[in-house]
């Protein structure tokens, strides 16, 4: 998970969400955020960390840090461009790659429901497009979850009609 900053382009901390350890399959969750980035600036206040609560209920779960650099994140961000956004047929998706790569994409809905998952599988260095028909989907919003290798990019799409 990466914390930004509020303008949304600075990664200011990342953390490890490693939920299949706890046997998770299918299920919400809630994650939450706390405390300060800087401690030393707000009188010793507590450190700023991510807590999981289960559905089960219980104590929540603190996620490790990350352990790669901002730097690290900021090489392996991917170029993507959605559009259009708003759409009501086709989506079309287009990416640029820094290096080669294992490529998938789901689409969620706002409930966190699989609406379609589909594996691209290797892609070189360079540009790419990709076509998803959205014509048999609801209108409203939706999570389009890009990954590639270890880096998942989320952007937000709107079916209308």
């Amino acid at each position: 998970l990466e914390v930004r900053d509020e303008t949304g382009t600075t990664v200011v901390a990342g953390y490890l969400a490693p939920l299949a350890t706890l046997a998770l399959n299918d299920s919400a969750l809630v994650a939450v955020a706390s405390g300060f980035l800087d401690p030393a600036s707000n009188s010793e206040g507590p450190a700023f960390g991510i807590w999981v609560a289960l559905p089960m209920g219980g104590n929540l779960i603190e996620l490790p840090k990350s352990t790669v650099s901002t730097e690290d994140i900021l090489s392996r961000q991917i170029d993507l461009q959605i559009w259009p956004n708003p759409a009501s047929e086709d989506l079309t998706i287009s990416f640029t790659l820094d290096k080669a790569y294992e490529i998938s994409m789901d689409i969620l809905n706002i409930t966190g429901q699989m609406m379609m998952s589909r594996e691209l599988g290797p892609r070189s260095i360079g540009s790419h497009t990709e076509t998803i028909d959205v014509s048999n989907f609801r209108e409203g919003l939706y999570l389009l979850r890009f990954r590639s290798d270890n880096n998942i990019t989320t952007s937000k799409i709107k079916v209308a009609r």
